[in-house]
């Protein structure tokens, strides 16, 4: 189990979670403290968005709890965690495809007065330039970063206060992977505490408060990344 000492944001504790007769995970427990970005590393297979997945209320088979701030949450599900402020950016395909960036946005915003749409959306367009020109195109047409950026921008619309993001870097250029992180660093900035699963050591390492290293659905390694002198010890972990 996890030597941090709770400090607010969101935490989890897993007796045992899976799928149907399956469990991935065992005794874990993970945290995200206000205004901290943590990265949650393994191999395939490890658990790591199974992590996620429990947090958001994902699993058909969950024992445990999820604290956010001082509010414990034994059963978990989606409408519940978005209610408490948590939202959920999952692997591609997470867009609609069939529908424009302007109507992925407005499912953001489904909470929200219609007087307050038009500001919300011109906030993602300084957020995110590229999508300006974009609101009017149906996101099967859009590059995977664009998709990217419509995700994480429909999901921030929720006004979250702990982003779960799952992967964001994958199938994205390594420029657009800097643009990725600069982004994420402005959201915690904020206030946002973000929890990512991360394939790339390099930029969870350039990301990251601390880390928590998955092996078999168990935290085998947790410590600041900070501590770690490079991102070949990691790989002993793997």
């Amino acid at each position: 189990m996890s030597a941090r000492a709770s400090n607010g944001g969101l935490s989890l504790k897993v007796r045992a979670a899976g799928y149907d007769s399956r469990s991935v995970l065992e005794d874990v427990e993970i945290q995200a403290r206000p205004s901290e970005v943590v990265s949650i590393l393994g191999h395939n297979g490890a658990g790591k968005t199974t992590i996620l997945r429990a947090l958001y209320g994902l699993l058909p088979r969950f024992s445990g709890e999820v604290q956010l701030a001082d509010r414990i949450i034994r059963a978990p599900n989606p409408a519940v965690m978005l209610g408490a402020g948590v939202a959920y950016v999952p692997t591609p395909p997470n867009v609609f495809g069939d529908i424009t960036v302007r109507e992925n946005l407005l499912l953001g915003m489904a909470r929200h007065p219609r007087g307050e749409r038009a500001e919300r959306l011109e906030a993602v367009c300084e957020l995110f330039p590229a999508l300006r020109d974009r609101m009017r195109a149906k996101c099967s047409n859009l590059s995977g970063g664009q998709r990217q950026m419509v995700a994480i921008s429909r999901a921030l619309l929720s006004d979250p206060s702990v982003l779960l993001l799952d992967e964001p870097s994958i199938g994205l250029a390594p420029v657009l992977v800097e643009e990725m992180m600069d982004h994420i660093r402005a959201f915690v900035s904020r206030g946002i505490s973000v929890m990512l699963v991360e394939q790339s050591i390099g930029v969870a390492l350039d990301m990251s408060d601390y880390i928590y290293v998955i092996k078999e659905g168990s935290v085998c390694l947790e410590r600041p990344s900070s501590e770690f002198p490079s991102d070949e010890e990691l790989w002993t972990y793997f």
